[in-house]
Parts: C-alpha cells; sequence; structure tokens
C-alpha cells in the first residue's frame, strides 16, 4: 500500500511542485485547502482535496486520517 501524505499549504508557491513531486514518487496525497475550486486549478487531479483551515483544528484532525507523512508549508 502507498504512503498517504497532507500537505498544508498546497496552494502556495512552493506547494504546487511539491504536490506533483510527490504524486510522481507513488505517494497519495491529500490537501488540507481553504477553497477547493481554486485548489483545483493548481494542483493535480490525482490529489484528494480536503476543505479546512489551520484555525479549525477539527479539520486537521480530519485531514490527519491515516496519513503517513505531512508536509507543513507556511510562511
Amino acid at each position: 500500500m502507498a504512503m498517504r501524505a497532507l500537505i498544508i499549504g498546497a496552494t502556495r508557491k512552493l506547494g504546487p511542485p511539491v504536490a506533483r513531486q510527490l504524486v510522481g514518487d507513488r505517494l497519495q496525497v491529500r490537501a488540507l485547502v481553504r477553497d477547493p475550486g481554486r485548489a483545483r486549478t493548481t494542483l493535480p487531479t490525482a490529489i484528494e482535496l480536503h476543505t479546512g483551515e489551520l484555525r479549525d483544528s477539527q479539520s486537521i484532525i480530519t485531514a490527519m486520517k491515516d496519513v503517513d507523512v505531512l508536509y507543513l508549508n507556511l510562511a
């Protein structure tokens, strides 16, 4: 089974290239995003989008379910 990675900050400057690399490395990738419509325009379709934000601890807890690796891309 492939490892699952969660990216927080996936739509920022470094997020999309990291997301593409992780997908290319055959990881299952999930992104915590505030605006799924906007995120879908910049992220590969193979990425699972989870709607939420950092100020909502429950959305982070839910997004972390079954995740092996966390990539945190915050300024």
